[in-house]
């Protein structure tokens, strides 16, 4: 199995406006923002994990949630040849398509689209919790941005993404809108999603039950690679509990592995 533990990494401020990040022989310059910093020193070794273990060279991603490209430039680095990334707050989106045009060798495998992913397509008023590069379902019918959406399947059929690699999603909490969506992949074999669940952040109508439900007809590993029985996924879901032990500092937030069987 590939790991980071040997990989060189470094971060450089360019000037006011950019930087520069690199893993190993992979340099990228990126729009100046404190995130990146972290990102050089290690930042997220689960999410990388998994990356390393289902992205080579020539695959397909799907990042739902691309934010300011981090996922897109590990991506990137593990040799993906095609990346769709959704991210629908303007911000961050105008970010990310700098980040594209400051390395001009990577347009050709990296496509952004600035739209929400949801179950129907509409224009969703979003809320930013914490300032214009944070946009999170807290805001539904609330005040912030008002986005495109789009569903799965129009994303599938109008970007010709027959087969995808890996499917990441990390949407604040609004995948629990999605439970059509996921209930569809547990049907492709071999599907690899990673999913980021964010259960404060979901809508009050959400239906808890069904989407333990949907979600254990995949195989289920948690963040640190342990098998997620169907009950184990039921009590995160549905716990009062505000900061389980499988939460991180924030609360009940944890990252899923979904395998479709």
């Amino acid at each position: 199995m590939r790991t980071m533990k040997n990989a060189e990494r470094h971060y450089e401020r360019l000037g006011q406006d950019t930087a520069l990040v690199s893993i190993d022989n992979l340099t990228i310059v990126v729009p100046a923002h404190p995130f990146w910093d972290r990102f050089a020193a290690g930042w997220e070794p689960d999410t990388e994990r998994i990356y390393l273990e289902h992205v080579t060279q020539g695959s397909v991603v799907l990042d739902v949630g691309a934010w300011i490209g981090p996922t897109l430039i590990f991506g990137l680095y593990c040799g993906a040849s095609k990346i769709v990334a959704l991210e629908p707050n303007p911000a961050s989106y105008a970010s990310l398509a700098k980040l594209v045009a400051l390395n001009p060798g990577i347009e050709h495998r990296v496509t952004l689209i600035n739209r929400a992913l949801h179950s129907r397509p509409e224009k969703l008023n979003m809320g930013q919790t914490g300032g214009d590069e944070d946009t999170s379902m807290f805001g539904i019918a609330g005040s912030g941005v008002e986005v495109e959406t789009i569903s799965l399947f129009s994303l599938f059929e109008d970007y010709g993404l027959d087969g995808i690699d890996l499917i990441k999603i990390d949407i604040e909490g609004a995948e629990a809108l999605l439970l059509d969506e996921l209930k569809v992949l547990s049907g492709r074999t071999g599907q690899v999603v990673h999913l980021s669940i964010h259960v404060p952040m979901f809508p009050e109508t959400s239906d808890l039950e069904r989407m333990a439900k949907v979600l254990s007809a995949y195989s289920v590993t948690d963040d640190r690679g342990g098998l997620l029985r169907p009950e184990e996924l039921r009590t995160r879901l549905t716990t009062k509990e505000r900061f389980p032990e499988w939460g991180t500092q924030h609360g009940n937030f944890f990252e899923l592995l979904l395998v479709a069987r």
